[in-house]
């Protein structure tokens, strides 16, 4: 059952904030796979600087891959709060941020192979292979694990999605300026 607030930005922050903890699930994913690397250069004293760039990668990459969900969801129009309109912009979210969570757990094995994270340079590093198509399904198999937590994640995103309430009819003139005063600062912030 999908859980509904009255605002359609708190619902996208909601949604956001269910994004971020994909991130982290992923990051956590991406630690434990490459562990024997990654674990040499981790210190206790380097968490709060690890946390922190954490942050603000995940953000920046949300902020990139939601910005069509962030319009359909802070636009401001009534249009928004449409079942249709919804239901749009559930899927979306949900496909984005799956895809995401996909590429982040294929990255841990990648990092495997080249001591990198993943770039556009994954095309030439493969460019010349011929069983491209047995080496990912020898991966998937050998990483079923990852495969598993995807379709978990990808199942959690679409269960723990937020929708905004149905939108109703504001009587008097100060609610309608109310209601777009709000959506008009939610979508500029």
């Amino acid at each position: 059952m999908t859980l509904r607030l009255k605002s359609p930005a708190l619902a996208f922050i909601c949604n956001m904030l269910l994004a971020y903890a994909v991130c982290f699930v992923c990051r956590l994913a991406y630690l434990f796979e490459n562990w024997p690397v990654l674990s040499q250069g981790i210190s206790w004293a380097a968490l709060p600087n690890i946390a922190k760039g954490s942050l603000l990668f995940d953000t920046s990459a949300l902020l990139y891959t939601n910005v069509l969900y962030a319009l359909l969801m802070l636009l401001p129009c009534h249009l928004r709060e449409s079942r249709a309109w919804q239901s749009v912009a559930k899927w979306i979210f949900v496909a984005v941020n799956s895809l995401c969570a996909f590429i982040n757990l294929g990255d841990a094995v990648y990092f495997k192979f080249t001591g990198r994270r993943t770039t556009c340079s994954v095309f030439q590093d493969f460019s010349n292979e011929g069983n491209i198509i047995s080496i990912f399904a020898d991966e998937i198999v050998n990483h079923w694990y990852l495969v598993l937590l995807g379709i978990a994640i990808a199942a959690l995103l679409s269960l723990a999605y937020v929708r905004p309430s149905a939108f109703s009819r504001p009587q008097s003139r100060l609610a309608w300026f109310r209601y777009y005063a709000l959506a008009v600062i939610a979508f500029v912030i």
